[in-house]
């Protein structure tokens, strides 16, 4: 799109040049005012033409010439360019709009809890807990505050509090929602969401190849807490995407998400006076 902006931009500093060159000819051809010239540059090179002024020189009639076939030609390239600026710009929304209702599919499905497991044994929960607030009132700037929290957290994990069974338990049942998030193809210019699923999935496979999960030595346990480490690592910077998103678009899915929050253990879903 950034491409197509800087030709449609391009394009109308062309037509702008040309349009002025054009005035200052009428102006020396035809010996009218500088408006005069201009509107009647304009309305040749839009192919409008009511008439009220026409050349009287061959200098003019010239010039007149030469603006239909180039003014014309750079003016429905411009309109051209400018409807296809308009119809990716409906599109990438519309784009964008699908990603996010598939990331908040992701967050109802599995998201959440991931995310409420990895807080309960992040060695920083309690300043996480006490940082990563959200609510209806919530102004742009706390939002702003929130990632930069977010971006200095390291993700780490407690390898003595992982429960492994647990953990299994959790993502092995979520296989196949995965597999249906990775077919999408809206999901192929979102790199930090397709990465998020990549390593849910790779986890999910670290964990369904071990049959039985209980007496792992520590060093498995090590490499199993790294591949929850690369999870979590991505987790809550595409929460706050996706809670932003929802506070600007549609409030009654921002109000459950609220109480929802898996930074905040004591939230309740149940609506209370």
């Amino acid at each position: 799109m950034k491409a197509m902006i800087l030709r449609l931009a391009g394009l109308f500093a062309l037509l702008s040049a040309l349009a002025l060159a054009g005035a200052f000819g009428f102006m020396m051809a035809e010996g009218v005012g500088f408006f005069d010239a201009l509107y009647f540059t304009v309305v040749t090179i839009s192919t409008v033409g009511y008439g009220d002024i026409s050349p009287g020189t061959t200098a003019g009639k010239v010039l007149a010439m030469g603006l239909v076939v180039l003014g014309v030609a750079i003016f429905l390239a411009v309109v051209a360019e400018a409807a296809q600026l308009l119809l990716q710009a409906r599109q990438e929304k519309l784009r964008k709009q699908r990603v996010h209702m598939l990331i908040g599919l992701f967050f109802s499905e599995i998201g959440n809890e991931l995310l409420r497991y990895c807080v309960s044994i992040d060695p920083q929960r309690t300043f996480l807990e006490q940082n990563i607030k959200v609510d209806h009132n919530l102004p742009d700037s706390s939002f702003r505050l929130i990632e930069k929290t977010l971006l200095q957290h390291e993700g780490n994990i407690s390898v003595d509090d992982l429960d492994i069974s647990k953990l299994k338990q959790m993502v092995w049942t979520r296989g196949e929602w995965i597999l249906r998030f990775l077919e999408n193809p809206s999901l192929q210019e979102d790199e930090i969401f397709t990465d998020l699923l990549r390593s849910v999935f790779h986890l999910r496979e670290e964990l369904g190849a071990r049959t039985e999960v209980a007496g792992l030595p520590r060093s498995d346990i090590e490499h199993l807490a790294g591949d929850l480490r690369r999870v979590y690592v991505l987790l809550p910077g595409l929460w706050l995407v996706y809670m932003y998103y929802l506070k600007t678009n549609y409030s009654y899915l921002y109000s459950l998400a609220i109480r929802t929050n898996p930074f905040c253990p004591e939230k309740s879903v149940v609506v209370e006076k």
